[in-house]
């Protein structure tokens, strides 16, 4: 399969961010001076940050505006996102691999555009990518797989020779139901799910460091990524 379209996830594929949110929840709740309930990492690990917001909510009781609170939660990792969080390694070559044989490259993630635009400049990657699709944008999140059909229609390219990297396994089996070929991608919070994640994908990649010069062969132009 030669490769004419990769849509990337951001937080835990391209950048080492999962650290960062999966402590959110817990310290949002203690500046609000509630105590967090045990398990609500795992309760909230695959929604968007609006359907957080509302979890938050519902289940706390916190009587604040919505707005508000998503404004407040995306100012505590501004942060980061502008400073601090650095490229997972082998990222930027395997982007520069894609690049130079043309292919299309798209992020969909579901981090506030703002924060992945900050952190892609600063990185000096977002020249990489045609376009930038967020689950807030697309009122979904990657439970359904809709933000990969638009990410795939931003960039054009056939689903077929388009790949979808991703870390999270919920994500994973989204894309692979929509049928999308997906490459896993190791990720030190999914590490309980790095067998199913195996099995899940068509590739999984213990490293993008390793990736990279394995995306292809040379010989034959073809899809080789392990």
């Amino acid at each position: 399969m030669q490769i004419t379209g990769a849509i990337f996830d951001l937080d835990g594929t391209l950048i080492d961010s999962m650290g960062i949110w999966d402590e959110l929840a817990e310290q949002y709740l203690l500046k609000n001076g509630i105590m967090p309930q045990k398990g609500v990492r795992e309760a909230i690990k695959t929604m968007s940050l609006e359907e957080s917001v509302v979890y938050f909510k519902e289940h706390y009781k916190l009587e604040k505006d919505t707005d508000q609170m998503i404004k407040e939660i995306n100012g505590m990792i501004t942060v980061q996102y502008k400073e601090k969080i650095p490229l997972k390694d082998g990222a930027k070559e395997l982007l520069e691999s894609l690049k130079e044989r043309n292919v299309k490259m798209c992020i969909a993630t579901a981090t506030d555009k703002r924060l992945v635009v900050m952190a892609l400049k600063r990185l000096e990657i977002l020249s990489y990518f045609e376009d930038i699709v967020t689950c807030s944008e697309i009122g979904k999140s990657k439970e359904h797989p809709d933000i990969y059909n638009e990410a795939l229609a931003r960039i054009g390219t056939k689903k077929q020779t388009t790949i979808v990297f991703e870390d999270a396994y919920h994500a994973i089996c989204t894309a692979k139901k929509a049928g999308y070929v997906v490459a896993g991608v190791k990720e030190q919070s999914e590490l309980e799910n790095q067998e199913r994640i195996g099995k899940k994908a068509d590739f999984y990649i213990t490293s993008l460091k390793e990736a990279e010069g394995q995306v292809y062969e040379e010989s034959t132009g073809n899809c080789r990524i392990r």
